[in-house]
C-alpha cells in the first residue's frame, strides 16, 4: 500500500476505466461500480489505490501501475 494510504480508512484497489485527461471527468471501477472523479494521471487499465469519503474519493498516484 502506498505511503499516502497508510492512514486512511476505506481504501480499495480499482481500475482506470478513464483519466480524464480529455473531458476532466475521470472514471475508476471499484469492483462492479463506476466512480467519476475528477481527471487524473493514469494509464486507462492501470491498477490505482484509493480512498473513499464521505465528501471526495483520493487517489493514490504512488500505486498505479501501468
Amino acid at each position: 500500500m502506498c505511503s499516502t494510504c497508510q492512514n486512511l480508512k476505506n481504501v480499495f484497489e480499482a481500475t482506470v476505466i478513464d483519466n480524464g485527461q480529455d473531458s476532466g471527468i475521470g472514471i475508476i471501477l471499484l469492483n462492479d461500480v463506476e466512480l467519476e472523479v475528477p481527471a487524473f494521471r493514469a494509464k486507462t487499465g492501470s491498477q490505482a489505490t484509493v480512498s473513499i469519503r464521505a465528501s471526495d474519493i483520493i487517489i493514490s498516484k504512488s500505486s498505479l501501475k501501468g
